[in-house]
């Protein structure tokens, strides 16, 4: 396998987004945890509709606002 391989799979993606491949990991852990709280959440207000009535929505909301504040961050540079 050519280093050129490797470049795209593990490189390639986070520099084009202005990142390291630590600073890109360490962000995609951080949504993906976000997003399994909010998950777990949802499946428990689905048995139990009267708790966390808002905790995936908000949880969505505030993802989407971190996302767009990165794009528009990565437009910039």
């Amino acid at each position: 396998m050519s280093k050129d391989f490797f470049y795209r799979l593990f490189l390639e993606h986070p520099q084009l987004n202005g990142e390291t491949y630590w600073q890109h990991i360490l962000f995609t852990w951080k949504c993906s945890f976000q997003m399994l709280i909010a998950a777990i959440c949802l499946f428990i207000h689905g048995a139990v509709p009267g708790i966390f009535t808002k905790t995936a929505s908000d949880k969505v909301s505030d993802m989407h606002m971190t996302l767009e504040k990165r794009r528009q961050r990565m437009k910039q540079d």
